[in-house]
């Protein structure tokens, strides 16, 4: 085994070998879907740009695997499977042939081919699920019974929403359609834990109060709430001083940018340091 400590789309692009397994670990902790400006950060490793490389690193019967936190209700794992989907469509004729999903009670892991998964793989599949006690939610001529029986929900709503994008003849039509905001990033859109869309504003007005957060993923609000907060006093409060000007030896004085006089030349500011 051969550690490497690299970024995995620095390394994907740059590594002409090929393997037979690539893990895209689940590494982050668990966030709910309450987890505010948490969903404005970027991660470059989970686009389809970054899912189409991680392809082209396996072999022809070699597996990519990604795990992610189960969501309710489905988001996370709605867009994972589209960004598989989006990278296996130049590829293949048939995605549904290359995918595989099974989850616990906390998460769910998909399992990706580049060639189709054959009966004996299903099979092999199938027997795992079972020793481990997973329930499965995706495979080719998947049993009914192996889909809710272990971490029981009242309905298998992960099976159903993914089936229902696995099987879209139109999976722009159904991204629009949903809930959330599921579309797969892009490089040009890295933003993978956002999911709100604007039609739900006045959802979110009216659980103003009631709720905790009122809204799903709510870290859409805080870009233009800062923005504005720092944009309309910032340009008046330096320059206006107080009636009479500082107080001399005052605080305010020592430590504002201007020296309590219109033109004044800066003075003394406190430093910052990050390490």
């Amino acid at each position: 085994m051969t550690l490497v400590q690299q970024e995995p789309r620095a390394f994907a692009r740059q590594n002409d070998s090929r393997f037979s397994v690539v893990q895209i670990a689940l590494t982050d902790a668990y966030r709910p879907v309450t987890s505010g400006a948490f969903t404005l950060t970027e991660n470059y490793a989970l686009t389809v740009e970054a899912f189409s490389a991680y392809l082209n690193l396996l072999e022809q019967d070699g597996l990519l695997l990604l795990t992610r936190w189960l969501q309710n209700p489905p988001s996370e794992e709605v867009r994972a499977l589209g960004l598989i989907l989006a990278a296996l469509d130049p590829l293949v004729s048939d995605p549904a042939q290359h995918v595989v999903a099974f989850r616990s009670f906390q998460t769910m892991t998909f399992v990706v081919k580049r060639a189709p998964f054959t009966a004996e793989e299903i099979a092999r599949v199938l027997a795992e699920a079972e020793r481990l006690k997973y329930d499965m939610v995706l495979a080719p001529g998947l049993p009914p019974e192996t889909i809710n029986r272990y971490a029981r929900l009242p309905e298998p709503v992960y099976h159903i929403t993914l089936t229902h994008l696995l099987e879209a003849d139109d999976r722009a039509a159904f991204y629009a359609t949903y809930d959330f905001d599921v579309r797969p990033p892009t490089d040009d859109r890295p933003f993978f834990f956002h999911f709100f869309r604007w039609r739900q504003t006045p959802e979110i007005l009216d659980n103003l109060g009631r709720t905790w957060q009122p809204w799903r993923r709510p870290g859409w609000g805080a870009r233009p709430s800062c923005s504005t907060s720092i944009s309309i006093p910032s340009p008046s409060c330096p320059a206006i001083p107080p009636s009479g000007g500082w107080p001399r030896g005052s605080w305010s004085r020592r430590w504002m940018p201007w020296g309590g006089r219109w033109g004044g030349s800066p003075t003394r500011r406190p430093s910052i340091s990050a390490s």
